[in-house]
Parts: structure tokens; sequence; C-alpha cells
């Protein structure tokens, strides 16, 4: 059994696979395609064994329903270089890490936010500069990333789930393999190209609490186009694998919908 089975054509998991002869093979992930192209269908012999989106998880209860807003940013991010698959690093922290732009994201985090938060940011300064701001307006934040001066990872988490912490800002990390129930605000402070990771961050939201069913706020503060094509292309073709009719029952799945619409419009 490979769990995260979504990196499984990488060369390191290819390896492993190879080497063993399992009488069976079962994959397990929450993000099933990848940005290469590459079919992890094929390692398993094309034997779909169970296939449950977001949606299902939601109507079946077992994930949060969500609400998406997105958020107008004045970044323009066509005067940010682009550097074959992304924006130049440092052009885009320049442009990100501005006191403008922290309190447009603070503004909405304090007209929206349900619970403990978690902010995706670009960089490891982007991290830093939104925790020193969010600590001088009073809030207890902290960044976590892979740079001296990170906040720890497990007790920052752990302080987060219990109310000890209001927004844990990361970089490039807690996208998959974590575990929060209580987050209720996902900040998405960072623009991206991939599908994958902007729902692994969504994701982050998702989680229930037993006996409890609280509903997840995304705030995207990123109005890169290429975000809002993410957005929309993954909600779009995700709404449509089911009959619409059906799932509009549920108004958490007709809200999602409506963002998706909403995304679509911003482009």
């Amino acid at each position: 059994m490979v769990d995260e089975f979504h990196h499984a054509s990488a060369s390191s998991y290819r390896g492993l696979l190879d080497h063993f002869t399992p009488r069976f093979l079962l994959g397990l992930t929450a993000t099933p395609d990848r940005s290469d192209g590459a079919d992890l269908l094929t390692l398993c012999g094309d034997n779909l064994v169970y296939h449950c989106d977001l949606f299902d998880g939601i109507e079946a209860g077992l994930l949060s329903p969500f609400r998406y807003l997105g958020v107008a940013d004045d970044v323009d991010y066509a005067q940010i270089p682009w550097r074959s698959t992304q924006f130049e690093p440092t052009a885009l922290e320049a442009a990100l890490a501005t006191e403008a732009r922290a309190a447009n994201a603070l503004d909405q985090f304090t007209r929206h936010r349900d619970g403990p938060a978690i902010g995706f940011c670009c960089s490891v300064r982007h991290a830093e500069f939104m925790t020193d701001y969010f600590r001088s307006q009073g809030f207890r934040a902290v960044a976590v990333h892979s740079g001296p001066g990170s906040a720890p990872r497990s007790t920052s988490l752990e302080q987060l789930g219990r109310g000890e912490i209001d927004i844990l800002f990361a970089v490039d990390m807690f996208n998959e393999g974590v575990d929060v129930p209580k987050i209720g605000t996902v900040m998405m402070l960072r623009p991206t190209e991939s599908v994958i990771l902007w729902l692994q961050q969504l994701g982050r939201g998702l989680r229930r609490v037993e006996g409890s069913i609280f509903w997840a706020y995304a705030l995207d503060a990123s109005a890169a186009r290429s975000t809002r094509a993410a957005c929309a292309a993954w909600l779009s073709a995700n709404w449509s694998i089911r009959d619409r009719a059906v799932r509009a029952r549920s108004g958490h799945v007709a809200m999602a919908a409506a963002s998706a619409r909403a995304c679509s419009s911003a482009l």
C-alpha cells in the first residue's frame, strides 16, 4: 500500500515499486492529477478501485463545506518577469511583501476568518513580513519555513489546533500530509499555476472535527490570472463530473459552484 500515490511516477518511487512484485498494489491519493500529465492509473494496471472527489466528500459529510472568496489585489502581475514555469522569485517577493497588501489581507482576515488560520506565502521573507505585520496589529502569528528563524513546525501546528495561535504563515510546506481539523480559514497569499497545489492548500481547511461541522473560508488574495485559472479549471471540471442538478440539492455544493463561476468571471 502506497500513500501519497501522486508521487508514484517520480524516479525515486518507481525504483521502489519496480523492486517489489506485490500480488496487489494499492495506491492512495487525494490529488490524482499531475502537472506533468503522468498517468498514475497505469501503474495499477488501470484498475480504479474507488473514486471520491472533494464534492463527494463534502456531500458524504467527510469534509467541511467551504466558501471561496476572491479578494481584490492591486499587484500588477504583468510587470513581474516570468522565468520558465514561474514568476521570478525575487521580483514576486518584492511585489507581495508590502504593507499595503498585508493591510488588505488583514482586513479580509478580520472580516471573514473563522477559527485558526493558515496562510500560504511565496517566500521566507514574505512569510516573516506577514507575521510581523499581523503581530503589530495584535494577532498571534508565526512563520514556519525551512530557513533559520522558523517557528517549530510540530509545536506550531499543535498550538494552532488548540487556538493558541491565530494564524500560521507557511512556505512550501503543510500542502500535504498534515491534518489540523480546527483550521477554519485558509489564506492563499501567493499565485500558483498548479491546480494540484491550489487544491492541496484548499484542503488544509476542509478537515472535519468530530461531532461538529465547520464552514471553511478560503481567502484568495492573489489576483494572478494563473491562480484564478487554476481555481476555475478545477472547480468547473469537478462540478461537471456528476449531474449538477443532484449536487445542487446541497447548499454548500451550490456555493462551491457559484465560486467556480465567480473565478471564471475574474479571468
